[in-house]
């Protein structure tokens, strides 16, 4: 698909707010001035706008311009059972996710370890980014043992939800707990924002098949 000039002011400009660089009530430049920056005609400049506007990031106001509007915050609990979708999905956010990849690696020592599994066995290594209204919200890896959950991150894929792949997949992991409390706090991230981080360590009932992921989001 041709990345277009219409997408470049579009993507700019949702960045520029996502970064801050754009705060609620910003007034954004005219058409014209949009049009001369990106050496665009007019058309594309409108489409733009109008592509933020249905996203609900700007304010078309006829007779007085363009300006920014109020992004929703959203609240999230981080606590012994601390679950992405069950926080943000009450606030009529949706929640959606992309599998970045999945290799077949040597367990680095600290995986192998959490896993019970012996120095240089196999894990399949899967990275996810997860989004909230679209806007990329958290990035993990998860580390599986290859023989027993060869294509976890295929299953996860389809299924959308670890619990749910767990249940459908592999009956004997039908009950899983979280290893104590979610080891986290917050860091700053382009001295703009700032996110949560953490590790945790699931099992099933009996004691098999560890899975260990470090999360950011």
């Amino acid at each position: 698909m041709t990345y277009k000039t219409w997408n470049k002011i579009t993507d700019d400009i949702s960045y520029d707010i996502s970064l801050g660089r754009l705060s609620p009530g910003d007034q954004l430049p005219t058409k014209t001035q949009l049009a001369s920056r990106y050496k665009a005609g007019r058309h594309s400049v409108r489409r733009a706008l109008y592509a933020l506007a249905r996203e609900g990031k700007i304010s078309i106001q006829q007779g007085r311009g363009t300006f920014v509007l109020e992004t929703q915050r959203l609240t999230y609990q981080i606590g012994k059972r601390t679950r992405l979708r069950r926080n943000l999905i009450p606030q009529g956010v949706n929640v959606s996710s992309v599998l970045i990849s999945a290799d077949r690696i040597s367990a680095p020592e600290h995986v192998a370890k959490a896993l019970l599994l012996n120095s240089g066995a196999k894990v399949i290594e899967s990275q996810r980014i997860t989004s909230a209204n679209e806007l990329p919200v958290a990035f993990g890896s998860a580390y599986h043992c290859s023989e027993r959950f060869p294509d976890f991150a295929e299953r996860r894929d389809v299924l959308g939800s670890t619990t749910e792949t767990y249940r459908r997949s592999w009956c004997d992991c039908a009950r899983f707990n979280n290893a104590g409390d979610v080891q986290g706090g917050s860091i700053a991230f382009c001295n703009l924002a700032r996110v949560t981080f953490g590790h945790r360590l699931f099992w099933d009932h009996d004691d098999r098949g560890r899975l260990h992921a470090y999360v950011w989001g």
